[in-house]
C-alpha cells in the first residue's frame, strides 16, 4: 500500500492505555494517540506481503504468551522519543524473527523493547514525563499486524491480523 508501513506488535489493554495516557501531555511534544500505544515486536516496512506475513505467523505462536513489564521510568530514546522500556518480549519478537526473516530479511537493529509514548519536536528540549516513575504489566495474549497510513495529518492504524499467542483461531 503506498503511503504506508506496515509491523507487529503487542498493544496493552485498556487499563494499562488509561495509566500511560495520564502520564502527561505537555506542551511540546508530538503525542502518540491512546488507541495507538503499542511496542512494536518487528518493524516490517512498506514494501511487505501482509499477507505472507500473517501465513508465517498464524501458527508461531500455539502454546505461548508473553508477561509485559513497562518501566521503571520515562525515558528518551535517541534523540527525539519519549518511552517507557518494555521488558518480557525478547523471546516474543526472537520467535517473530525466525518466523520472518527468510520472508522480509533480517532485522536491520536489535530488539530494544519500548513504548512510545511521544517525540520531541526538533529544537524541543527535554520534556517533563522523561525520569517520571512507572511500572505498569499486563499479560499479552495476542499479537497485531497491522498497516500505518501515512498521511498529512498523522497515522492511521488498519488491523491486517491479530493472532492469538495461545493458538491460532479463525475470523
Amino acid at each position: 500500500m503506498p503511503g504506508s508501513r506496515a509491523f507487529v506488535g503487542v498493544f496493552p489493554p485498556p487499563p494499562v492505555v488509561a495509566e500511560l495516557d495520564a502520564i502527561g501531555r505537555w506542551p511540546g511534544p508530538r503525542w502518540v494517540p491512546a488507541q495507538q500505544l503499542h511496542v512494536t515486536l518487528r518493524f516490517l516496512g512498506d514494501d511487505v506481503d501482509v499477507d505472507a506475513v500473517e501465513r508465517q505467523l498464524v501458527e508461531r505462536f500455539r502454546g505461548s504468551r508473553a508477561s509485559v513489564a513497562l518501566g521503571p521510568a520515562v525515558e528518551q530514546l535517541g534523540r527525539h522519543v519519549i518511552c517507557v522500556p518494555a521488558g518480557g518480549l525478547d523471546a516474543l519478537a526472537g520467535s517473530i524473527d525466525e518466523a520472518l526473516d527468510e520472508l522480509v530479511g533480517p532485522r536491520d537493529r536489535p530488539f530494544v523493547g519500548h513504548l512510545t509514548l511521544g517525540r520531541i519536536r526538533r529544537g524541543g528540549g527535554r520534556p517533563s514525563p522523561i525520569g517520571e516513575p512507572i511500572e505498569l504489566s499486563w499479560i499479552a495474549h495476542t499479537v497485531r499486524l497491522v498497516v500505518s497510513e501515512l498521511s498529512p495529518d498523522g497515522a492511521r492504524y488498519v488491523d491486517i491480523a491479530e493472532l492469538p499467542l495461545d493458538g491460532p483461531t479463525t475470523a
